[in-house]
């Protein structure tokens, strides 16, 4: 065999090796950036920090499109003081990765919870936490 041959011969080797990422993989990506375009988009929103736990729930209520799924929210009515959590919105988020030449397509759904609190400092901030998605 020659040079070119075991040149081959460890270039495949060294892609079979290397750990693709799988269709799951890549959905759950796709859900994981979606959570965080919603994060900030409720920063963005400039809600009234005296409707902001109301106001907050119900704009990223809105954002949240089919197949998604908005699985319980809570908000606090008021004047959001310095800290307050004052609302939270949970979503559970369906992606779907296509075939391609390493990897077969996937359907995943990832759960999220989006908590809005006050800051003096920083104003409203929206923040996102994976969890486990009700049976």
């Amino acid at each position: 065999m020659g040079r070119l041959g075991l040149v081959l011969i460890a270039v495949v080797a060294a892609v079979a090796g290397c750990a693709a990422p799988t269709g799951e993989d890549r959905a759950r990506e796709q859900a994981f950036a979606t959570a965080k375009q919603l994060a900030r988009q409720g920063e963005i929103s400039l809600v009234s920090r005296s409707d902001l736990g109301p106001g907050s729930v119900a704009y990223l209520s809105r954002l949240v499109l089919a197949p998604d799924t908005v699985l319980g929210s809570w908000s606090k009515p008021g004047f959001a003081t310095d800290g307050d959590l004052v609302g939270w919105l949970d979503v559970a988020m369906t992606r779907t990765s296509t075939n391609d030449v390493f990897t077969s397509g996937a359907e995943v759904t990832v759960c999220f919870r989006f908590t809005v609190r006050w800051s003096d400092d920083d104003g409203a901030q929206y923040r996102y936490t994976e969890q486990d998605c009700p049976s």
